[in-house]
């Protein structure tokens, strides 16, 4: 979303639940284009990503607040930052900083600032009156259970790298199947190398023909929609949420699929489930399909078609990378900011200027500040 920058943050609608969205901005050099739009005199407007344990995350930090004020301390409103919340408590003498975090693996609690402090020993006592409640929402359950087969798993790749697409992937997996698709080395794309990805792709994409679906979203694409998505005050998670809808949905509205008996749809839970169930939900009905049941569960990759969908776009995600630094004869790494991304970006972008690093790159990501640092063309 691009936005007028006079040094102050747009309102938020009040709401229940979490804090209003803390607003950060980022003013671009002079003449420098973002979504076609000339930007000087404007920022970036960014807005903090949230994670799959957002509410519980604010719970715990409201929870914690209360307690401060109860023991005489000052709590500030809690505001939002990167997947959770911020609040700063002070005995009127020091302040430290509560940062609580909603990620996969449950909310986190880190406390920063002068360390050694009366302050600082009365906020972790609190703070560890919380542990075990906290332990307790951590511990993983002892092994993930599933229903029975036919199953759809749904899984993503490229979120995290500054080049190369963002893809979804979709796998239906029948009664029978999980045990082919084992030996062919189907696991979680994480635990293997890019070529043992590969290698398995080609596996899986035998064995399930006719039965997965992939949503590769260029660069190009990403770039329009995150900031179409901005404008409207969503985050990447909405992104992600639409691309495992429509990969699911084009799956599921296949007509080579088995109606009978009907799968059960398995993905990561990397955000608010409502988000992918109310979009698979509007994309099927267009399509007259019903909603099949639906979980969403951290590390659903322990799930045989999670998993085969999660080297699918793996493998889709680095086949596109290989071409398109093939065709520029300049090499795309993977990753989000290492000094070779940073050393290609300014090779592309001298060589075509911004359009041409958006034909290849998440501009969003904060190495686009690093790279157009380095260029000499700054403020």
């Amino acid at each position: 979303m691009i936005d007028r920058s006079d040094g102050r943050a747009p309102q938020a609608d009040a709401a229940p639940g979490p804090s209003p969205l803390l607003y950060r901005y980022w003013r671009p050099p002079c003449g420098v284009r973002l979504a076609g739009a000339e930007t000087s005199g404007w920022s970036v407007l960014l807005m903090p990503e949230v994670g799959p344990n957002a509410t519980q995350a604010h719970a715990a930090l409201e929870k914690l607040l209360a307690a401060c004020r109860s023991a005489g301390l000052t709590a500030s409103a809690p505001r939002a930052i990167d997947y959770g919340e911020q609040a700063v408590i002070s005995d009127g003498a020091d302040a430290m900083t509560v940062n609580v975090y909603g990620g996969k693996g449950g909310v986190r609690i880190v406390l920063a600032g002068k360390q050694g402090t009366p302050l600082a020993g009365r906020v972790a006592r609190l703070i560890g009156e919380q542990e075990p409640a906290l332990a307790a929402a951590k511990r993983p359950p002892a092994a993930l259970t599933f229903p029975p087969p036919p199953w759809i798993g749904s899984d993503e790749s490229g979120k995290g790298d500054y080049f190369g697409p963002l893809v979804a992937a979709a796998v239906y997996v029948a009664a029978g199947a999980e045990a082919a698709l084992r030996r062919a080395g189907v696991r979680d794309s994480k635990l293997l190398d890019d070529a043992a990805a590969r290698r398995t792709a080609a596996e899986v994409r035998r064995l399930c023909a006719g039965r997965f679906a992939e949503v590769v979203v260029t660069p190009a694409e990403y770039n329009r929609r995150y900031a179409a998505l901005r404008a409207n005050r969503e985050n990447l998670n909405h992104l992600l949420a639409a691309c495992h809808a429509e990969a699911l949905a084009a799956l599921l509205a296949d007509p080579r699929l088995p109606v009978e008996p009907p799968p059960t749809v398995i993905a990561d839970q990397f955000a608010d489930e409502r988000h992918v169930r109310e979009r698979l939900q509007t994309a099927l009905a267009q399509r007259g399909r019903p909603l099949p049941a639906l979980i969403q569960t951290p590390r659903a990759e322990a799930n045989v078609a999670v998993a085969a969908a999660s080297i699918l776009a793996r493998d889709r995600f680095l086949a596109w990378l290989d071409e398109a630094g093939r065709r520029l004869s300049v090499a795309l790494p993977k990753g989000g900011s290492k000094p070779s991304i940073i050393t290609a970006a300014r090779q592309l972008l001298a060589r075509g200027g911004e359009p041409a690093l958006a034909e290849v790159a998440k501009l969003h990501f904060a190495t686009t500040r690093q790279v157009y640092a380095t260029t000499g063309r700054g403020d």
